[in-house]
């Protein structure tokens, strides 16, 4: 057998040894063409999933969107908001094509349209203007928990703060 030809050269731990190692490196070869094949022939498509997922997690009256359709869902939001809100109580100004919410008059259906802003960052800003009072420039609202440099740096261009009259 081989095992005897391994004795000649090598003691009977180091053949265990190189017999156990040779065993693990074809097992391993194995597991990895297997993969390899099997991966070439059915890739799973996630599409379904992340509609249902999207759909649970928007709530009972969401309807199914698909992820690419999201940027379209944040415009129609804040178009709608546009027109629903008065002239003089407007929290939303389009200037030059861009979109911008005014931190201190914003509900929480406004915020959470800026990039990046879910629910619960929006209420975190809320209660940080309900405690602290008015945001006087919108660097502040880095001092709101959940929002750093990288967040800020997305919706800077959406926000502003508008000073009462």
């Amino acid at each position: 057998m081989i095992s005897d030809l391994f004795e000649f050269f090598f003691t009977k731990s180091e053949t265990r040894v190189i017999m156990f190692l040779a065993i693990v490196l074809i097992g391993g070869f194995s597991v990895k063409y297997l993969n390899h094949i099997t991966q070439s022939e059915s890739t799973y498509d996630y599409s379904q999933s992340d509609s249902i997922f999207r759909k649970k997690s928007l709530g009972p009256d969401a309807k199914d969107i698909s992820l690419s359709d999201s940027d379209k869902v944040r415009e129609n939001l804040l178009k709608q908001m546009e027109t629903n809100s008065s002239e003089e109580n407007s929290s939303i100004e389009r200037d030059s094509n861009e979109v911008k919410i005014d931190l201190n008059t914003a509900t929480k259906d406004e915020l959470i349209a800026l990039p990046g802003i879910g629910e619960s960052i929006a209420e975190k800003i809320i209660q940080y203007r309900q405690s602290k009072g008015r945001f006087r420039k919108i660097d502040e609202l880095m001092n709101v928990s959940g929002i750093g440099k990288k967040k800020f740096e997305q919706i800077r261009n959406h926000i502003k703060v508008q000073d009462p009259e």
